[in-house]
């Protein structure tokens, strides 16, 4: 059974591109996700991230809560997705 999910990711893995590496490379906040682990400890960075926009000293909570009161959800999602830097 290992040895064939071995064979199958080698089958399938696509290295990524020089662009692609050098792209990483230039902007610390991108990374290059693997694996299901390591996407799910990315989310988890990004949502932390996200409480602390919510909850900092300058509360975009407020925010959050007017365009959602407004019933804008579209605008909710990005808000959520510019403060927590998703690319």
């Amino acid at each position: 059974m290992r040895e064939a999910q071995n064979i199958r990711r080698r089958k399938t893995w696509t290295p990524p591109k020089p662009a692609e590496i050098l792209e990483l490379l230039s902007d610390s906040e991108k990374r290059l996700v693997k694996d299901g682990n390591e996407l799910l400890a990315v989310l988890i960075e990004s949502l932390g991230n996200l409480q602390e926009k919510l909850h900092d000293q300058n509360p975009a909570v407020i925010d959050l809560w007017n365009e959602i009161k407004a019933d804008k959800a579209r605008k909710f999602w990005l808000i959520s997705l510019r403060l927590i830097k998703i690319k």
